[in-house]
């Protein structure tokens, strides 16, 4: 009987004793799909015998094949030739008597009929059908393999949610000290004192460019931490170098502290004065420096390392 493949239509024949009656699943020996083999009525009666006249193989029984499972012999290949003036091969000597049909198992149907087909499929090139040769298959296209992406340990999904809401709440602290700034140099544009008071206890930096730089490092931060939580392969270096970006700011707020702290001072300051200024300055830079260590030291970690390992 004939089959074909509905993958990459690979054809072939195959005995039709190597199929049972109630079918079988079949492995193209091509692509490697598999594919249901439901026996077939035979459509011409002498394309088929009970006795292959080469081998002697015999089913001693009522059931035909068109395919000799022995020697693969096609019968209507034979009976063609045989009506064209060729001879029957002749029984030698030497030939084994011929065995009795014995009750396979569904594995060895399988294995015998993918072996056919095997066979077949390597003769497919040189085989002739009514004189032209047969057509090549062409090898089916491979489909694009879909992207599968590792479930997210929920650390991981806290430390990027974190982040997020970390970055969010920073961006609107700032706006909110641009805006407390600029209405409170509205109040005291009046008093040239107060003015003079204020300035010196508030200056730019502080007021308005730490601010907005705080404003585009938080939404960068954010970007960066929401391609994280999808797991792009970059993200992970990209938070971490966000983190040393914090962590340089922080050091950069605290500097400007400390020097307006310097600049408050009157000309008759202690020691102490300055060593209380450094040491506060120190002690914040410390504390403000923690959580961002601490998610480097995550990011560097075997967890997150071998989650965007296996997603590149």
């Amino acid at each position: 009987m004939k089959i074909q493949c509905p993958h990459c239509q690979l054809s072939g024949q195959i005995s039709d004793l190597n199929v049972p009656p109630e079918g079988m699943n079949m492995d193209c020996p091509r692509c490697k799909t598999s594919f249901f083999v439901k026996k077939e009525a035979t459509t011409s009666w002498k394309d088929t015998a009970t006795e292959c006249p080469a081998c002697r193989f015999s089913t001693f029984s009522e059931e035909r094949f068109d395919i000799c499972p022995t020697c693969g012999l096609v019968i209507k290949d034979y009976n063609e030739k045989k009506g064209k003036g060729g001879l029957a091969p002749a029984r030698s000597a030497s030939s084994k008597p011929p065995r009795q049909h014995e009750a396979l198992a569904p594995t060895e149907i399988r294995r015998r009929a993918e072996e056919d087909l095997r066979r077949l499929e390597e003769k497919n090139a040189g085989r002739s059908y009514g004189g032209s040769e047969a057509m090549p298959v062409s090898p089916p296209e491979p489909a694009a393999a879909a992207r599968l992406l590792p479930a997210i340990p929920l650390p991981v999904q806290l430390v990027g949610w974190v982040v997020i809401v970390v970055a969010l709440t920073v961006m609107v602290y700032s706006l909110l000290g641009i805006s407390s700034y600029y209405e409170k140099l509205r109040e005291v544009a009046g008093d040239q004192f107060l003015a003079e008071e204020y300035a010196a206890l508030h200056s730019v930096w502080g007021g308005v460019v730490f601010p907005v730089v705080q404003i585009l490092f938080g939404a960068v931060t954010i970007c960066v931490a929401a391609c994280f939580l999808r797991l792009l392969p970059w993200a992970r270096r990209g938070l971490e170098i966000c983190a040393w970006g914090w962590l340089a700011y922080v050091a950069g707020d605290q500097l400007v502290s400390l020097v307006n702290w310097v600049q408050r001072s009157s000309s008759d300051a202690t020691i102490l004065y300055y060593f209380i200024g450094v040491m506060s300055m120190l002690v914040m830079l410390a504390l403000w420096s923690v959580p961002f260590l601490a998610a480097i030291w995550f990011l560097r970690g075997d967890l997150v390392g071998d989650l965007f390992e296996e997603v590149a």
